[in-house]
């Protein structure tokens, strides 16, 4: 939906089915709301969809089995749409995302994500000046080669 400018994504009106879809409820959320949204979404070809309790620290994905809304506990279970997984870090709801480390609403990512582009540069120059000595090496050595075989030869 890059680029988009909408209020409310609704399935029906966008015509394009997400991988997955996230609800955040709230206490004003009612369960016939809500059994409407999830069931307009899984008829409608989401294959993923997660009803996150902020309140509760629980989370649940939601599926349409024999054509009832079936809620499942959705800690430590994969998630091929987010390619994540929610998880508990003590009593806090967390994600554990692709790179091994788990967020949840008190961690900064975003600085995490800048330290992890400090560190992928530094090795990338470190591996940069090992390649250029490896480099360096070899052409010493062909040279060391070339005098011998021609020391030999005389």
């Amino acid at each position: 939906m890059r680029g988009r400018d909408f209020g409310r994504y609704v399935v029906d009106e966008h015509s394009f089915i997400p991988s997955v879809c996230v609800e955040v409820v709230s206490p004003s959320n009612g369960w016939a709301q809500l059994e409407r949204r999830y069931r307009r979404w899984l008829e409608a070809g989401v294959p993923e969809v997660y009803a996150v309790h902020p309140m509760q620290q629980s989370v649940d994905r939601i599926e349409l089995v024999d054509a009832e809304i079936v809620h499942r506990d959705a800690i430590g279970v994969y998630s091929e749409g987010m390619q994540m997984a929610f998880t508990m870090i003590g009593d806090r709801l967390g994600l554990c995302c692709p790179g091994g480390r788990a967020v949840t609403l008190d961690d900064d990512p975003l600085a995490w994500m800048v330290q992890e582009r400090k560190r992928a540069d530094a090795e990338r120059e470190r591996a940069d000046t090992e390649r250029d000595r490896a480099d360096a090496a070899e052409i010493e050595a062909a040279a060391l080669r070339a005098e011998l075989e021609r020391l030999r030869g005389d």
